[in-house]
């Protein structure tokens, strides 16, 4: 969930019309890759393949949270904040989230949540070492973080910035990529940053196995990489399903099969995809895969979904620790 400034003032005001009895609202050009964020991260929905959108239910709810933080005085007035301030990114999620858990965090991390009203200190006479629990706000912004279906689509031009940057753990400044890029990564969960000042970066489980497709698939091809159509047309191909024609070309044209219609690296790859993906928007465990990852399996029966997609956060080891 990455929500800045832009992200808030559009936010307010698909809010603000609902309000006052319009509907979907129409992004001006110079919006589009906003609300393409938002809508990403499951915050907004148009109607059909339209340019009109509107937020979802979990998208009011959270514009009216962060209305009523603003109200109350917890967090300045929208026209103050920075351009660059974050309201919430993955690396505040991932603060929320270990609190959440009753894991501990350095004071630096601590401060940043105070900041925004997610978190106070309990008071036990302990001064500066008071313990730290969420407030209201802190645990509706995890409810709604956990309650999200991002979205998943891969186009040509983002397949060639997962496949360039580094895995991770890395420093922030080897995702070299745009702020649209980076907010789109963000928003499908396919990366986080790290605890508590966002110096570093990793893919997720889910990234990690995105990352191998594209690596194998076909490069250079100016097609749609990923979406749940592709994921769904793989597993009717491993299961020997018959799929539209148009859909077989494509799968060949990206390298996903074979001119037998056989998975390749990629499309094995994309098994592993399916499973990840599958289970955090279905919260199933799906069996009967072959997987790349022996541990993969055992992992994900343990964990839950909102771990899946927090793993690197909740790691006591990587990158996480190396920024603290």
């Amino acid at each position: 969930m990455v929500i800045s400034k832009v992200h808030a003032l559009l936010l307010d005001r698909m809010v603000a019309s609902r309000k006052s009895g319009g509907g979907f609202v129409e992004p001006h050009t110079y919006e589009e890759r906003f609300f393409l964020e938002l809508e990403t991260q499951g915050l907004v929905h148009r109607t059909g393949h339209s340019r009109l959108f509107a937020p979802t239910y979990l998208g009011e709810e959270l514009a009216h949270l962060m209305c009523k933080q603003i109200t109350n005085g917890t967090i300045p007035r929208l026209a103050d904040w920075r351009d660059s301030w974050r309201w919430i990114g993955s690396d505040i999620v991932g603060m929320i989230e270990k609190i959440r858990q009753g894991q501990n965090l350095a004071s630096g991390a601590v401060d940043r949540l105070i900041e925004r009203g997610f978190a106070v200190h309990r008071t036990s006479g302990l001064g500066p070492w008071d313990p730290v629990t969420l407030t209201d706000s802190g645990t509706i912004v995890s409810d709604i973080y956990r309650a999200l279906e991002p979205g998943l689509c891969i186009s040509a031009s983002l397949a060639d910035v997962i496949r360039s940057t580094p895995a991770g753990p890395a420093d922030a400044v080897q995702l070299a990529t745009g702020p649209h890029s980076r907010a789109l990564l963000e928003g499908m969960r396919l990366i986080v940053y790290s605890v508590p000042d966002a110096r570093w970066y990793t893919y997720t489980r889910l990234g990690k196995a995105i990352r191998s497709m594209v690596t194998h698939a076909t490069p250079e091809c100016e097609l749609e990489y990923l979406s749940p159509d592709i994921l769904l047309a793989l597993v009717a191909v491993m299961r020997m399903h018959q799929v539209a024609p148009e859909m077989y070309e494509h799968l060949r044209k990206l390298g996903y099969i074979d001119d037998s219609d056989k998975l390749t690296v990629a499309g094995h790859w994309g098994m592993e995809v399916y499973k990840l993906w599958h289970r955090a928007t279905t919260r199933e465990t799906v069996y009967g895969f072959p997987t790349h990852d022996k541990t993969v399996v055992p992992l994900h029966i343990q964990t839950n979904t909102e771990t899946d997609w927090l793993e690197a956060t909740l790691e006591p080891t990587g990158a996480w620790a190396r920024a603290n």
